[in-house]
C-alpha cells in the first residue's frame, strides 16, 4: 500500500508538467497545417489578393479570415484551458482516457484547419462542432474525476467554484446549438448564403474570447483570488 502511495503522489506532482508536454506536443502537431507553406495561411494569403489565381467570390475573403481565426483560437484557447485545469485539480491522470482525449481533440482541431475553406463551409462547421462536442466530454470527464479521485484534495476548489462546472458546459452548447441549427435549418433559407455563412461563423467566433472571460473570472481568479495576499501575485504567474 505504501508504494502505491507513493506512486501516487508521484504521478500526481508530475502531471502538470507531463500535461503541459502532451499538450505542447499535440498545439504543436495542430499548428502544422495552419502556418505550413502548403497550409491554410498560405491558403488565405492568396484570397487577399484574388485574381486569376483563384476561384473564390469576394464575399469568401472575410469568412476565410474568420475561419482561420476560429482556428487558431481553438488551439491556444484548448492549451490554455488545459493547463490551468491540470495545475489545479490533483488528479491521478494515467487512465486510458486522459491519453485518449487531447489526441481526439487535435484530430477534431486538424480537421477544422483542414476544413478551413470558404467553399467546405459546411463540412468546416461540422468539424467544429466535433471539436465542441469533445470539449464538453473532455470537462465533464475532467470535473468528474476530480470529485472521484482524491475528493478531500479537490473538495475545497469545487466548492469555490460553485455553479462553474456545470454553466461554462451549458455555455459550449451554445455555438453547438448554432451550428446545428445552422446545419439543419438556417442552411434551407433562400439566397444570402454568404452572408449567412459569415454571419454564423462570425458567432461561432465571437463565443472563443467570450469562454475566455468567464473561464479566468469565474475559475482561474476566483480559485487564485482566494490564496494570501502576499502570494496572490505568485499564482498570477503559474500559467501564462
Amino acid at each position: 500500500m505504501t508504494g502505491q502511495n507513493e506512486i501516487a503522489k508521484n504521478v500526481i506532482a508530475a502531471a502538470p508538467a507531463i500535461m503541459s508536454q502532451l499538450m505542447g506536443i499535440v498545439s504543436s502537431l495542430a499548428l502544422v497545417p495552419l502556418f505550413s507553406d502548403t497550409g491554410f495561411a498560405k491558403h488565405l494569403s492568396v484570397l487577399w489578393d484574388i485574381g486569376a489565381t483563384s476561384d473564390i467570390p469576394h464575399q469568401a475573403v472575410l469568412l476565410a479570415f474568420i475561419q482561420f481565426s476560429t482556428a487558431f483560437l481553438i488551439i491556444v484557447l484548448t492549451w490554455h484551458v488545459y493547463i490551468q485545469n491540470s495545475f489545479v485539480f490533483k488528479r491521478l491522470y494515467g487512465g486510458f482516457t486522459d491519453s485518449l482525449i487531447p489526441f481526439l481533440i487535435a484530430a477534431a482541431e486538424y480537421y477544422v484547419i483542414e476544413l478551413s475553406r470558404p467553399q467546405l463551409y459546411s463540412e468546416w462547421e461540422i468539424a467544429v462542432l466535433a471539436y465542441l462536442v469533445l470539449a464538453i466530454l473532455s470537462l465533464t470527464h475532467l470535473f468528474t474525476k476530480a470529485k472521484i479521485e482524491l475528493t478531500e484534495d479537490n473538495a475545497d476548489i469545487l466548492r469555490k467554484l460553485s455553479w462553474y462546472p456545470s454553466y461554462i458546459r451549458l455555455y459550449i452548447f451554445i455555438p453547438a446549438s448554432v451550428v446545428v441549427l445552422d446545419q439543419f435549418v438556417w442552411i434551407h433559407l433562400p439566397d444570402q448564403d454568404w452572408q449567412r455563412r459569415t454571419a454564423v461563423a462570425s458567432v461561432i467566433l465571437l463565443t472563443y474570447p467570450v469562454f475566455l472571460f468567464l473561464h479566468q473570472r469565474f475559475f482561474w481568479y476566483r480559485l487564485t483570488r482566494s490564496v494570501p495576499t502576499s502570494t496572490r501575485h505568485l499564482c498570477h504567474n503559474c500559467v501564462p
